[in-house]
């Protein structure tokens, strides 16, 4: 009698998948570099990289194929790949952004089916910052199309619309077709030829050539498989399955089960919210600020009422006013935009409020009003006030100051700074958005800084004081028509530039102050240019620059 056999060999047609399953990969290889690029600067693919930071040390994330082919390697130093790659073009590195304009894709993509998914797993799906930045999800698109087929003719036809889509935005993908999401996914970043069909009496055979490195395996069990010779799927089906868990963990198990469909593998597909808006359409024209005022007020309520629905709270608030179609006189819109979520009714009352006195409906009026909330976030709820008409914090009214002012004044006249991480002074600050953490800022308290900075700096003329080392102290400049004698100058304070950015040059700045009190914030850069009346045909240049002045 035959010895019982001493592990089960993979039995894939126990555990099969339906027979109808089809689920369509799209493999989006490059996705950093195609979100930012795409058609517009094709030529610059070529010479693209994305580069991010880790610790102190700047380094490759992605690169095109002519760089990687170039020498330049992932996980390399900016500085190495400036030096073996010439003429590289650097964007910064965004996860983030990166993930959001997948999901804005994906969303795009339900055209075709109702289960369009970003990753295959939960927290592959999770939009969380801190998730995603650590954990980058791979730039893949899976879409289920089971059934879908019949809408389109076949499933062919349907991948060459879906191809066709992709293509028309300027996208590079690589698609294919499987019974299961792993093999899916195996098939999209394997060899074959993009929009490969293969079907399940066909899936075992299709799996085995692969190399190992398709079944979504992490790089230390890629790497085990690897220094034992194994570097095919076929290779590790032939594994006693007793074996593997021991020797690479449960992963390696899990995949190939996921893979031929003896484990089950759920999408998580793109939660879809309908917008939050409200409108109303009137049978006459309506010019009265009265009357526009309850209009809004009753169209603010069907709002909030959506956003309390959700826990969120409204960013930006978009006011549209249309009036008769037979004048064909476009849309009134007047955007209201909130330093933080909100949907505490009597503020954004007010807010609306004072915009609709804004409106001008002319002599025929308005015929049609309506609220959109296209900016919203989660808030936590809170008691907002202790007692009636008391707010319960300072910063919450100094909000609602700059809110009425934005309103009455525009979106331009009140701007509030928040500090970013940079050498020059000029990009340290950006209009609006979140504060910054205040670890991630280190401000020298014990350095001056004027009050109003020029938004670029501006060349002046200066005389200083001899110096063959360029060094010299500047004694008085002219600037905007003005002469300035200098009485007090203190510094000079080097700034060094972002040579990542392109920006090599060393600033030395100087706060000085003239006969009459007036204090200037000025730099000085030294810059070499070529001259052939020299002798060495090189001569140095310093030129001055006004960058700010103190109150």
């Amino acid at each position: 009698m035959d010895s019982p056999p001493m592990f089960l060999p993979f039995q894939p047609s126990l555990f099969a998948p339906s027979a109808l399953t089809r689920v369509l990969c799209i493999h989006l290889p490059h996705w950093p570099i195609t979100r930012r690029l795409r058609r517009q600067y094709a030529r610059l693919r070529r010479s693209a990289a994305i580069v991010g930071s880790v610790g102190r040390r700047r380094q490759i994330v992605d690169a095109a194929d002519a760089v990687l082919a170039g020498g330049v390697r992932i996980g390399m130093s900016l500085a190495e790949a400036r030096a073996l790659y010439e003429g590289l073009v650097c964007f910064e590195h965004n996860p983030l952004i990166d993930h959001r304009a997948l999901e804005a894709l994906g969303r795009w993509l339900t055209r075709f089916t109702p289960t369009v998914a970003t990753g295959w797993s939960t927290e592959k799906g999770s939009s969380s910052k801190k998730k995603i930045d650590d954990d980058p999800p791979p730039p893949v698109l899976l879409l289920d199309i089971t059934g879908c087929d019949r809408l389109f003719g076949s499933v062919a036809e349907l991948v060459k619309r879906v191809r066709q889509s992709v293509r028309r935005f300027g996208i590079p993908s690589k698609t294919a077709v499987a019974p299961t999401t792993g093999a899916a996914w195996a098939f999209a970043c394997s060899p074959l030829p993009s929009g490969t069909i293969v079907n399940l009496a066909d899936l075992t055979q299709a799996l085995r050539p692969l190399p190992i490195t398709a079944l979504r395996l992490p790089t230390d069990v890629v790497a085990a498989l690897h220094h034992l010779g194994l570097t095919t799927i076929g290779q590790a089906l032939e594994l006693p399955r007793n074996a593997l868990p021991s020797r690479f963990g449960s992963i390696l198990l899990l995949r190939l089960d996921q893979a031929l469909g003896a484990r089950s593998e759920l999408l998580v597909p793109l939660a879809y919210e309908a917008p939050i808006a409200a409108r109303i359409e009137l049978e006459g024209p309506v010019d009265a600020l009265e009357a526009i005022a309850a209009i809004f007020e009753a169209l603010l309520r069907q709002v909030l009422d959506q956003l309390a629905r959700r826990g969120h709270g409204a960013r930006r608030i978009d006011l549209v006013c249309r009036f008769d179609r037979t004048s064909r006189k476009p849309d009134v819109v007047h955007t209201i935009r909130l330093t933080r979520p909100m949907r505490h009714f009597q503020s954004l009352f007010n807010l609306l409020r004072g915009a609709s006195e804004r409106l001008d409906g002319g002599l025929e009026g308005f015929v049609a009003f309506a609220i959109k909330v296209p900016e919203h976030e989660r808030i936590a709820d809170e008691q907002i006030e202790l007692i009636k008409d008391e707010v319960r914090s300072d910063a919450m009214e100094a909000d609602r100051l700059m809110e009425r002012l934005r309103v009455r004044l525009g979106d331009v006249a009140v701007v509030r700074p928040v500090l970013v991480e940079s050498y020059l002074p000029e990009l340290a600050w950006k209009p609006g958005g979140e504060p910054a953490p205040a670890a991630a800022l280190q401000v020298p308290l014990e350095r001056s800084r004027p009050l109003r900075l020029l938004s670029m700096p501006e060349e002046i003329r200066v005389i200083s004081e001899p110096s063959d080392a360029l060094d010299g102290r500047p004694r008085q400049f002219a600037w905007r028509g003005g002469l300035y004698r200098l009485m007090l100058i203190i510094g000079p304070e080097r700034i060094g530039g972002e040579w990542w950015r392109g920006h090599y040059r060393t600033r030395d700045y100087y706060e000085v102050e003239n006969e009459v009190g007036l204090r200037f914030w000025i730099f000085r850069v030294v810059s070499c240019v070529v001259d052939a009346s020299v002798p060495d045909g090189l001569r140095w240049r310093t030129r001055w620059f006004l960058h700010g002045h103190f109150e």
